[in-house]
């Protein structure tokens, strides 16, 4: 059976005695698998090991990281099957891989910036890729990693192929490319190829409802673990739009019926999309697509600048919230708060005032 900790993860700072450490480690990992033990509890004692060495990697006292990130390197290529993916990596560790794809990902920036992609498909990737390249405020797990490098093999193997579009699509829905943009990419190239009349519309979504069913992808792959996967999102959407394309059919709208007036927000679309959001994240919308909803409130409502909100730009703001309206939302939402402290909890605003005389 393999012990809780072999021995003191400290070690001496010269370089002698750490490849000894290290040696030893790598020894004992090697009995360990050898054991008898059983496949629970080598997960544990593996999946301990590299939380160790990921701590001791992070130490900003650390003066040995390259090593650190060495055994670490050593510990997922000999022992990945026991080892948890979504465990947090550590800084010094991420740097070292992204400074080992860093040829890669420049030469994959540079093809996808040159090449004859379409725009929206070029900003996803140029987005996803180059964000490795930041600073990050979130942590990266070695599945992300993984990921990356995955990506990164299959893009670079088909770059002598002329990197055509269709090429690119086939890589990303195989490998689970899962990015909000990307869904938003694939939905509209479905909505430019829509026919303008009912019944073939109808066919024609369902023909991409099939095709999409047909694509093979990796199940165990994703670019964002936690959300549904690709498949999932846009199967879901062309259900929602094959449902209304057949309603049309069912009940076809009279041209004579009355335009409805749209109630006017003072909003933005920007701003409109990010209330939205909100909305939708603390459940006070209903979770019926986000199709459905974008289609309802371009129908009912206009903002302050448009009379007319398409679903495609409500859509597109939706998918590229950034901290600028969300700051603007944040100033709405806390001037409501304030407006209900007056109104109803006058006693409360009372007591905070006279707090500050105490």
């Amino acid at each position: 059976m393999p012990t809780t900790e072999p021995f003191d993860f400290r070690w001496p700072p010269s370089a002698a005695p750490f490849l000894e450490w290290s040696e030893r480690l790598k020894s004992e990992w090697l009995s360990t698998l050898l054991s008898d033990a059983a496949e629970q509890t080598l997960r544990r004692y593996f999946n301990y090991q590299l939380g160790r060495l990921s701590a001791l990697d992070d130490d900003p006292e650390c003066q040995t990281s390259s090593e650190i990130n060495g055994l670490i390197d050593f510990l997922w290529s000999q022992f990945a099957y026991y080892l948890n993916p979504n465990i947090p990596v550590a800084i010094a560790f991420r740097d070292f891989y992204i400074e080992r794809l860093q040829w890669r990902l420049d030469q994959v920036l540079a093809k996808v910036s040159g090449s004859i992609l379409s725009s929206d498909l070029q900003s996803c990737l140029i987005s996803y890729l180059g964000s490795f390249l930041e600073p990050r405020g979130d942590k990266l797990t070695y599945r992300d990693l993984f990921y990356l490098e995955g990506l990164l093999t299959e893009l670079a193997g088909i770059l002598d192929s002329g990197f055509s579009e269709e090429a690119v699509n086939q890589v990303l829905f195989q490998r689970n490319f899962n990015q909000l943009g990307y869904l938003f990419y694939r939905q509209q190239i479905i909505r430019n190829a829509m026919p303008a009349d009912a019944r073939e519309k109808f066919e024609f979504l369902a023909s991409c409802k099939i095709r999409n069913s047909a694509v093979p992808f990796l199940q165990d792959l994703s670019c964002h673990p936690s959300w549904p996967s690709l498949f999932e999102m846009l199967d879901k959407w062309l259900a929602e739009e094959l449902a209304i394309a057949h309603l049309t059919l069912q009940q076809p709208l009279s041209t004579t019926l009355p335009v409805a007036t749209k109630m006017p927000l003072n909003l933005s679309v920007a701003h409109l999309a990010c209330l939205i959001c909100v909305f939708l994240e603390t459940h006070l919308l209903p979770d019926e697509g986000f199709a459905s909803i974008f289609r309802f409130v371009s129908t009912n409502f206009r903002t302050k600048r448009q009379d007319k909100i398409s679903t495609k730009s409500l859509s597109k703001e939706f998918y590229t919230i950034d901290q600028v309206s969300a700051a603007v939302v944040r100033g709405k939402l806390l001037e409501m708060v304030e407006w209900l402290n007056r109104s109803y909890f006058p006693v409360l605003l009372a007591g905070c005032a006279t707090s500050l005389f105490l």
